[in-house]
């Protein structure tokens, strides 16, 4: 594991909210100080168990000089063992095309429950690489002792225009028609879904009248007179985010007693560049950032654990593809002084806030999941099978 020091104070003068108790970048960082020591604990362990696994580090039998002829060759016990559960784990996902199974609470729900199973199921099979997603899981669950999952949404949309109908309202003397709109205004407060299934003049005479009050107890018509453009949104990706986590780039609230809704905060490190920051268009004070102090790279003063051996040759010579190291910290902060938490995000790069605002996920909570193998009590996390290593 990488050496790690935090440095205070940085480039964050300026405001990135109009909250009346903006966190500063210190404050954020004291968080991540505040649960560095129960972090290498647990990941001292998990490196301990990578090693039995793997027959290096320190559980490498090394050349004796005293007894040169001495075999180092040792059997990956611990590996072999490992290799019967990988399978035996992944097989009930991998093997069910119904992995999640919703049930309805009451007989109004059947209809929505059925479609959310099906949206849920369709989701995993065609948005996400399932096999390699289920696949890592489980390694890292009986390899590691628990697998970190941060889970999240990615919606991207663009401007368009939409040719909707446009209608003009007079009265009626229809008594059916009268009955219509009477069902549909229960409809609308009664089950919305359902509602949006009724034909469009039918909706738009009930949102006139909701807007028109004085036009109540009256039958009114709508009568199609052509159409009009209307600013909408183009939907062009709308799917899940699942992504495996480094435990070692992971740092959890230690007062949490196990418990995840107790934790107060999560902060990670990610690899990102800046053209990734500058498409997603959530995030500031880029032009202060200092890239080259921050690039991932042997030599630089980074706490973060990456799947790369980053060198000059496997870094890209565009600056916008450069991979640095950024922390993202979810938690709760009094934001308005007023002693109550609100769940905020916030992300930074080196010494510069580049993003901070209340969580949106409409949960408001942390979106990471501690999958525990072995649960260990009053812990996050778990350890491997008992049983292998017991005979090791």
């Amino acid at each position: 594991m990488s050496d790690m020091v935090t440095v205070f104070g940085g480039n964050d003068t300026s405001k990135l909210t109009n909250w009346a108790k903006e966190p500063t970048l210190k404050e954020l960082k004291l968080n991540l100080d505040v649960a560095r020591n129960s972090h290498d604990k647990n990941v001292n362990k998990i490196i301990h168990w990578r090693e039995l696994l793997r027959i290096d580090g320190k559980e490498k039998v090394k050349k004796n000089p005293n007894n040169p002829n001495r075999s180092t060759i040792v059997p990956k016990v611990v590996r072999r063992q490992a290799e019967w559960r990988y399978s035996a784990l992944t097989e009930p996902f991998l093997g069910s095309d119904r992995i999640f199974q919703v049930n309805p609470r009451t007989f109004e729900d059947v209809s929505a429950a059925r479609q959310c199973e099906l949206l849920l199921n369709w989701q995993f099979d065609t948005k996400l690489n399932k096999v390699k997603l289920i696949d890592n899981i489980i390694r890292a669950c009986v390899n590691e002792g628990t697998a970190i999952v941060r889970v999240g949404w990615d919606r991207q949309t663009k401007p368009t225009v939409e040719m909707v109908p446009k209608y003009a309202f007079m009265p009626s003397q229809q008594p059916a028609l009268a009955q219509q709109i009477q069902q549909a205004q229960q409809l609308k407060e009664a089950n919305p879904r359902q509602y949006e299934d009724l034909p469009d003049p039918i909706k738009a005479v009930v949102t006139f009248l909701e807007e028109n009050p004085d036009k109540q107890g009256q039958i009114i018509q709508a009568v199609p007179i052509g159409e009009e453009p209307v600013q909408s949104e183009e939907i062009i990706e709308n799917k899940p985010i699942i992504e495996l986590m480094r435990p070692e780039n992971v740092y959890v609230d230690p007062s949490c007693d196990g418990d995840i809704d107790k934790a107060m905060f999560i902060i990670c490190s990610m690899e990102v560049n800046k053209a990734e920051l500058l498409q997603a268009g959530i995030y500031k004070n880029l032009d202060k950032v200092n890239w080259d102090e921050n690039i991932i790279q042997a030599g630089n003063n980074v706490s973060h654990t990456s799947n790369i051996s980053y060198d000059e040759s496997a870094q890209m010579k565009d600056k916008l593809l450069r991979r640095v190291v950024a922390y993202e910290f979810w938690g709760y902060k009094d934001i308005e002084g007023n002693g109550s938490l609100t769940p905020i995000v916030a992300t930074w790069i080196g010494d510069t806030l580049i993003r901070m605002e209340v969580n949106p996920y409409p949960d408001k909570k942390l979106p990471f999941v501690f999958i525990p193998y072995s649960p260990i009590e009053f812990s996050l996390y778990g350890e491997p099978d008992a049983e292998i290593l017991e005979e090791n």
